[in-house]
């Protein structure tokens, strides 16, 4: 995974630059996006940022954890084989068949075991692939309550819009009191962190040129309510 890691390095926005991002896809994974993945992945798709514990020596940490709505089972079946032998062959990974509640699923590990990921379905055509195999445990069984049903998350991303295309989300009161490694960050930044309790933000295409962004941004009140206040008529 070496190749998209160091190309990101040397030029971060390359990720926002889909040539660039596709080149490293392709020579990290030797997945062609346009052939290999998006045939299949025609639903609707998250991606998180979860904390871990690390089982060496109990330390926290962050995993990643991609879940996504499949088109063509078999089609995404036939691309992850391929990225199983990739992963075994190219980067000595340990590929082996396992057992997710009764559902196939695949596991990675890297020789020394420092480097651990998951694949597998978790329904008919729900697809999830963890980088850092412990968030396996985090995805089943499947939890009571949803992030949709939390109340930090409709504050957030409220929204007029009358159609949504996605979300994105950051719960910085469950961030900053996780003991998650963070970089240090510049004081005044700090202060300002601390003062939020979330971020939120919901596009929407508006047409072939133009996405809507609607950003909330929850800051804590001493004493008062933690509704987002609304901004001045005519802003959005």
């Amino acid at each position: 995974m070496a190749t998209l890691h160091a190309a990101i390095r040397r030029s971060p926005e390359a990720l926002a630059n889909p040539n660039t991002f596709k080149e490293a896809i392709y020579n990290t994974t030797e997945l062609d996006i346009d052939q290999d993945l998006t045939p299949w992945m025609q639903g609707e798709f998250s991606v998180a940022v979860l904390p871990t514990t690390k089982a060496a020596n109990n330390a926290p940490g962050v995993g990643v954890a991609l879940l996504t709505e499949v088109s063509d089972r078999a089609a995404a079946d036939a691309t992850f084989a391929k990225l199983d032998k990739v992963m075994g062959d190219r980067y000595k990974f340990q590929v082996t068949q396992a057992q997710l509640n009764g559902a196939p699923s695949v596991n990675w590990v890297s020789k020394f075991g420092s480097v651990s990921a998951s694949r597998g379905w978790l329904d008919g055509n729900l697809m999830f692939l963890v980088l850092d195999s412990s968030l396996t445990q985090s995805l089943t069984p499947t939890p009571s309550t949803t992030l949709a049903d939390n109340d930090l998350f409709q504050q957030a991303t409220a929204s007029n819009l009358e159609t949504k295309e996605g979300h994105f989300f950051v719960n910085l009161d469950r961030l900053l009191s996780s003991n998650v490694p963070l970089p240090a960050l510049p004081p005044n930044l700090d202060a300002v962190l601390k003062a939020t309790r979330a971020i939120g933000v919901t596009t929407a295409i508006q047409s072939d040129r133009s996405t809507r962004y609607d950003m909330s941004v929850l800051l804590r009140q001493e004493g008062g309510s933690t509704t987002p206040t609304p901004l001045p008529e005519g802003v959005q």
